[in-house]
């Protein structure tokens, strides 16, 4: 989604380099592979120490958890301290919100709608993103979207959420084999941010002779 140099499945900045970190620990048994902050905080902190050295603009994350929060849990120094590192060293840092509006795709029952973001999409110094359709597929017999309409599982939140990205019906790269398939989330509309950030930041150094701030990078984006 980022950088692919495919003619047929394009990228959005095709040809960019990546360093990919593998975050993910596959034998917690009671998270399936899942990760912590303190497994992904090292990695981060690599980043902010070198991101001068491997011109590094953008972290892309398609992680988060708990479910749906709303900011008041999370005010702990320590991590605020690398986000805003981050930040500091121009490195924008671009987090899916989550998938979990609905909590319950029980049709029997009634839906759980709760507004609110996943962490470390929460933090103030991340991007998150929500996702919107990128175009219209009755993927589910209750559910059916057109562009630009808000894909129903995000996570979502007035003040919290910074900006909607297409991430309903996305192609990406299948695992583990050649092609593309189609899928949908915000770990489909966090990419695309991404890699508007690295268009941005080459338009900028090739007409501006420098690089935006953060700041301005999220203001332009959402403008």
């Amino acid at each position: 989604i980022i950088g692919s140099s495919d003619p047929l499945f394009p990228g959005i900045a095709p040809g960019v380099n990546f360093i990919v970190f593998d975050v993910f620990d596959d034998d917690t048994k009671e998270d399936d592979g899942g990760t912590r902050d303190w497994f992904f905080d090292p990695v981060l902190e690599w980043v902010v120490e070198n991101a001068e050295k491997y011109n590094i603009v953008a972290v892309n994350m398609s992680l988060g958890g708990p479910d749906r929060l709303t900011g008041k849990a999370f005010t702990k120094a320590q991590y605020k301290s690398i986000y805003e590192s981050l930040e500091n060293v121009g490195v924008a840092v671009v987090v899916a919100s989550g998938n979990s509006f609905w909590s319950n795709n029980d049709l029997t029952k009634s839906f759980d709608s709760f507004q609110g973001i996943m962490s470390p999409a929460i933090y103030s110094d991340s991007f998150s993103v929500g996702a919107v359709w990128a175009d219209y597929n009755n993927i589910r017999s209750y559910e059916s979207g057109s562009p630009g309409k808000i894909w129903s599982d995000t996570n979502r939140h007035p003040t919290l959420l910074d900006i909607f990205a297409p991430g309903a019906n996305i192609d990406s790269a299948k695992d583990g084999t050649t092609g593309a398939i189609s899928e949908s989330g915000t770990s489909m509309a966090a990419p695309i941010i991404s890699g508007v950030v690295v268009l941005a930041q080459e338009i900028a150094d090739t007409y501006l002779g420098r690089r935006l701030g953060v700041d301005e990078l999220k203001n332009l984006i959402k403008n």
